[in-house]
């Protein structure tokens, strides 16, 4: 989608990371390459914790600007414009920054046939963590954190629908309904 080229940070002792590690890890891979925005998502596909883009920030000393559904940079800042309960809130900070966006920044480029085989070509480099100058022992065994249990959601009870009464009837049935949940 544009990029130019791309960095890979494996290493067994990444096994079971969590955002702690993976933090420690993006922090390094970032201190190494000093790009002036790391930009980030707003949550990860597994934990959907939204930790790391703060964590990478605060491991590396620098500003975050977080959910952006715009960003923009100019005369060495960066900026972003996020949704708050109020309306908009303007963020900016001087370059270098870490910035997470949600999906509401912008539809992404896709790319054609052309662009394509044209990634093909560019460079891909692997780092191990000694590569980017940590040591297994620097993540503390990987993982801060685990799961003790993963269960599946419990079963919603079943609907009940209102059909086939007078508009006085459904409203009470619905209003007990309601009342019998401690919802009114």
């Amino acid at each position: 989608m544009g990029g130019d080229e791309a960095y890979l940070v494996t290493d067994d002792a990444l096994a079971g990371a969590d955002e702690w590690a993976t933090a420690r890890v993006l922090a390094a891979a970032l201190d190494k390459l000093a790009p002036d925005v790391a930009l980030m998502g707003m949550a990860s596909d597994d934990a959907r914790g939204s930790l790391v883009p703060g964590a990478v920030a605060a491991i590396r000393g620098l500003p975050l600007l977080s959910y952006g559904a715009e960003l923009t940079m100019a005369d060495g800042a960066a900026r972003i414009r996020r949704l708050s309960a109020s309306g908009f809130d303007i963020i900016e900070a001087p370059l270098p920054v870490v910035a997470s966006v949600t999906d509401q920044v912008g539809e992404p480029r896709y790319a054609s046939l052309k662009g394509i085989m044209a990634a093909k070509r560019k460079p891909l480099e692997t780092w191990s963590l000694a590569d980017i100058g940590l040591a297994a022992d620097d993540l503390h065994g990987a993982a801060l954190t685990r799961v003790i249990e993963a269960r599946p959601p419990e079963a919603k009870p079943p609907t009940e629908r209102v059909a086939d009464v007078d508009a006085d009837e459904a409203v009470t049935r619905i209003v007990d309904w309601l009342a019998a949940r401690k919802l009114v």
